[in-house]
């Protein structure tokens, strides 16, 4: 009776049906010296898990604490931050700056060039003052 109850429990194993109470019993009935010869095929499996039992009971587990920062850690990582935005805030000013500059600058020249096309205008009618002028004092 006992064999056939075994021969259930391997086709449940196999199926993974099986509960941790009837695994156990698995593992006890092959570590046993009264395995029939048909099932002396799963005998090693079954003393991997057995020995592989033992050897996780056997090492210890080292617990690793949370490492925590000094106070000068955290003191220094805060002006690091700090420092680093400055510096950031620091060069998009700047660039702010520039972008300004070149913006009044360019309005300074276009000023200038419109002054100048005036200029260019108001000496074509100084040529013809100059060429009426000519004229009449010429002849």
């Amino acid at each position: 009776m006992e064999l056939v109850k075994i021969e259930a429990l391997l086709e449940k194993y196999f199926e993974a049906e099986t509960s941790l109470k009837e695994e156990a019993i698995l593992k006890s009935f092959f570590s046993s010296d009264q395995v029939p010869a048909h099932l002396e095929m799963y005998r090693p499996m079954f003393a991997y898990a057995v020995a592989e039992s033992k050897l996780k009971d056997q090492t210890p587990y080292r617990i690793r604490s949370k490492r925590r920062l000094s106070p000068f850690m955290k003191i220094a990582a805060s002006i690091t931050v700090v420092v680093s935005i400055g510096i950031f805030a620091r060069e998009y000013q700047q660039k702010k700056q520039a972008e300004y500059a070149y913006q009044q600058t360019m309005a300074a020249m276009e000023l200038i060039a419109n002054q100048f096309d005036k200029a260019k205008q108001s000496i074509g009618y100084l040529e013809v003052y100059e060429d009426s002028k000519n004229k009449i004092f010429k002849k």
